[in-house]
């Protein structure tokens, strides 16, 4: 068990060939925003080193976290806490995850 990140330019990303990409439990993130410097402030548009420490914290290690982003800048966990914070809470699996994080979208909360 563990997380893995597929490392690309946003800009090649349909060149992936996930499809051969094999994994006992293949699943995306939920909603969150990048805080590092290329892509500041939007959804879904995390770079590598900001979606392992979110698998992290979701799945309970927020100190792996916080080890995964201390040579980073950018404020990372500080701006998604309230959503990281929801989705570590939520039983269910990913779909309750998601269910959660698309719910907070609807409902037009801000970071």
């Amino acid at each position: 068990r563990g997380l893995a990140v597929v490392d690309c330019s946003w800009a090649q990303l349909d060149k992936v060939p996930f499809s051969k990409i094999k994994a006992a439990h293949p699943r995306l993130l939920p909603h969150l925003v990048a805080a590092n410097t290329t892509n500041y402030g939007k959804p879904m548009r995390l770079n590598c080193a900001e979606a392992l420490a979110a698998g992290s914290f979701i799945t309970g290690f927020p100190e792996v976290a916080e080890s995964i982003l201390e040579s980073f800048r950018g404020n990372f966990l500080e701006l998604n806490a309230e959503l990281l914070d929801l989705y570590a809470e939520t039983e269910g699996g990913s779909a309750a995850v998601k269910a959660a994080g698309d719910r907070w979208v609807a409902e037009g909360l801000e970071l």
